[in-house]
């Protein structure tokens, strides 16, 4: 009875297995939740990596980018137009840059840019006074004006009041350059000996 056909093919199937138990072994293995999540886990960090590298190389490009403009800037190329010095000074005059920091930026030495802010000699640096040329009592009315301002004074707001001055005066068309501005602030405040700084605004 050992032999019988019958009892071999029921061998068979029991160590092949049924078709049925194959594929439910197949499924499980293949579908397995620690398998499925770790192969995508470390799909989702390559990603990631990807993408930081990427956002790395855009950021680095535009910095580098903005580097090379200021570069070209300070050295003074064709597109600004400007030199060094004539960017220093223009950014000083509007209270953009103290000259310490346009002294340290454009690496310009004392002589070379307050020769050029306010002139080279004494009576060039207080001739910008005979420009502007404001009467004894409005001088002394800007004086006032500063010393009762003094602890808020802002730069603008004592040209404003020069402007104003020389307009009451019949000089309707005076103005001042933001050179010129400068210049006169510290001429005037060397001539009467004012300790006052003022702010921008």
């Amino acid at each position: 009875m050992s032999g019988s056909p019958a009892h071999t093919d029921a061998s068979k199937l029991s160590v092949s297995g049924s078709p049925g138990h194959s594929d439910a072994a197949k499924r499980s293995v293949s579908s397995s939740p620690a398998f499925t999540d770790s192969g995508s886990s470390k799909s989702d960090e390559n990603s990631s990596a990807e993408r930081s590298t990427s956002a790395d190389k855009k950021v680095n490009k535009y910095i580098k980018e903005v580097q090379e403009q200021e570069k070209g800037k300070v050295s003074g190329s064709d597109e600004e137009g400007e030199g060094p010095l004539e960017q220093a000074v223009r950014k000083v005059v509007s209270y953009k840059m103290t000259p310490k920091q346009a002294l340290q930026i454009y690496n310009l030495t004392p002589k070379v840019l307050f020769d050029y802010l306010l002139g080279e000699t004494d009576d060039d640096r207080m001739a910008i006074l005979k420009r502007v040329n404001l009467k004894s009592s409005a001088e002394e009315q800007v004086i006032q004006f500063c010393t009762e301002n003094e602890d808020h004074l802002s730069y603008k707001s004592v040209i404003s009041f020069v402007k104003e001055l020389k307009h009451k005066d019949g000089d309707e068309d005076f103005t001042l350059s933001r050179l010129e501005a400068y210049r006169w602030w510290y001429a005037f405040r060397k001539k009467f000996d004012l300790k006052i700084t003022a702010k921008k605004k």
